[in-house]
């Protein structure tokens, strides 16, 4: 990963633990053309619910990259098994 880039596998990772791979992948898949204003609003409330130990700047990050977000979107189908 590039150092400038947003922390992806600590994402998947994050949500595996949860078991949320699958509604997560459909969430990103049918959201897509929300995902910047989702990115603005994650940094609006993260003063609200916490930073999560700068997973929440991460998603954020995430939700502003369209590379990063399509990659990820793969990686919890191939989890996911879909």
């Amino acid at each position: 990963m590039n150092a400038g880039r947003p922390d992806s596998e600590e994402i998947l990772a994050w949500l595996e633990r949860m078991g949320l791979e699958e509604p997560a992948a459909a969430l990103l898949e049918a959201g897509r053309p929300l995902a910047v204003l989702a990115a603005q609003a994650t940094y609006l409330l993260e003063p609200f619910v916490g930073n999560g130990g700068g997973l929440m700047r991460k998603l954020a990050a995430l939700l502003e990259d369209d590379e990063q977000l399509t990659a990820l979107t793969d990686k919890l189908r191939k989890e996911s098994g879909s």
